[in-house]
């Protein structure tokens, strides 16, 4: 790192244009953060932000970018494989149209310094596999050397759910998904020798990142980014039983997914709890559940769906649930005062939202101190995309907009940067969906990643 920040320095005193150097540190057990900050305090133009926890590659770039205020962003690897004074042809790229442009190692004028036989050999197989899955025309997506526009950048990364080796890769997978317009350009690349990292299990576990990436772009049928207003056309025009008979379906797997899932998170709910909101309740499934086993709580069910709020208030009349409230509207704007709420549930919900960072201020907000809520989403793995795939093959409804699955790590990142302590992560259904237990911070600040 020394070096590194050393050659920026060169670079930012001749540089034509402003500069910033945002060092994402990630959980390191060594010198890396006060290194970095010695180097923050000697230059002017080096920006610290660290987290106390392991967020993966993607949550520590994420959390750089957060912290950035450049039209154009960019992100490159310590080891100076590519040098600071390269910067320029990706700027250029950019302003030239593209939305992403990246360095590659074999472009026809690129210049490539002591690469190993077998480092060669493996990325060629592994893009040439990458443009058989995905039909790509790019060449080298794995070379950590690129720039975004900003806007283009935060739309990108926030559907990216890969924390290892094939980081870059889906990076580039996604925006080529969303349209956006990607440039290879030449560079000049040095091999550094000294990674302790295995290539073949690096290569295995790549592969299999990859395999899961193409079958949840299969899941998704179709990929693009519902805004909110899309989002609520879509759930009006699902039938407000959907879910209802899901759990009540005659296919074995599927009624004990469901019912799994709702009996893991019954568990969790403590008595004496004086208002539980379900946002997203779908058919009511879960809200008239724990409506029924505590008639003295105050339950609330949420959702964007009109015909699921209509069956919902139907069931609750039904059943004499006078405890059990419905209403439609969207998560992002819930229509509470703040600290009226004791738990908040969002079970398999927040992987559709849009904003998902809005969504968690939204529910700290409303939460009273020492509040909690508990979280049930899709576990992003190989396990998951085979399941998802496979019901998207044998399943007749359209029941949900296009997602991609969150990581551990994604969210570990958006819960500490949104004011919330993990109390406790279990995996259930095979191993295939995540249940989260995260508590409002007593300062009600939001945690210093």
């Amino acid at each position: 790192m020394p070096r590194c920040l050393d050659e920026f320095a060169r670079y930012v005193s001749k540089a034509e244009h402003d500069i910033e150097v945002v060092i994402a540190e990630d959980g390191s057990t060594d010198r890396t953060l006060e290194i970095a900050n010695e180097f923050a305090r000697k230059y002017r133009f080096v920006k610290i932000v660290s987290s106390k926890v392991r967020l993966g590659k993607g949550g520590g770039i994420l959390n750089g970018i957060e912290s950035s205020t450049g039209d154009i962003v960019l992100y490159m690897d310590v080891d100076m494989a590519v040098t600071p004074d390269q910067i320029p042809r990706l700027v250029n790229e950019i302003l030239k149209g593209a939305d992403v442009a990246m360095g590659s190692r074999v472009h026809p004028s690129s210049v490539v310094y002591h690469p190993p036989v077998y480092r060669v050999f493996l990325g060629r197989l592994f893009n040439t596999i990458i443009r058989l899955l995905f039909r790509l025309d790019y060449f080298d997506t794995q070379t950590g050397f690129k720039a975004f526009r900003r806007e283009a950048i935060f739309n990108i990364i926030n559907q990216v759910n890969t924390d290892g080796f094939a980081f870059d890769a889906d990076l580039v997978i996604k925006a080529h998904e969303m349209g956006y317009k990607v440039g290879e350009i030449p560079i000049v690349w040095h091999h550094k020798p000294g990674s302790k990292v295995s290539p073949i299990k690096q290569a295995y576990k790549m592969f299999f990142d990859l395999l899961r990436i193409r079958l949840e772009l299969f899941a998704n049928k179709w990929f693009k980014i519902f805004n909110e207003k899309e989002c609520k056309k879509f759930y009006d025009e699902i039938n407000g039983d959907a879910y209802y008979r899901a759990e009540k379906s005659f296919f074995p797997p599927r009624r004990m997914w469901h019912s799994n899932k709702n009996s893991q998170i019954l568990r969790l709910i403590p008595s004496g709890a004086n208002k539980i909101v379900d946002l997203g309740a779908g058919s009511g499934n879960l809200a008239t559940r724990i409506a029924s086993i505590d008639s003295k709580a105050e339950v609330v069910g949420i959702d964007i769906g009109r015909n699921f709020v209509k069956f919902l208030a139907m069931r609750a009349k039904s059943m004499n649930l006078g405890n059990l409230a419905c209403i439609e509207c969207t998560i992002e704007g819930l229509p509470f005062a703040d600290k009226v709420v004791d738990i908040a549930i969002l079970s398999e919900t927040l992987e559709y939202v849009p904003n998902q960072k809005l969504t968690l201020h939204e529910i700290n907000r409303i939460l009273r101190s020492y509040g909690f809520v508990i979280i049930v989403t899709p576990r992003a793995g190989l396990r998951w995309g085979l399941v998802r795939a496979l019901w998207t093959l044998v399943r007749k409804e359209k029941l949900e907009v296009p997602y991609f699955p969150l990581s551990i790590s994604r969210l570990r990142y958006l819960l500490l940067g949104t004011g919330f302590h993990l109390r406790e992560i279990r995996l259930i259904n095979l191993g295939c969906v995540l249940v989260i237990v995260a508590e409002k911070q007593s300062d009600m600040r939001t945690h210093k990643l």
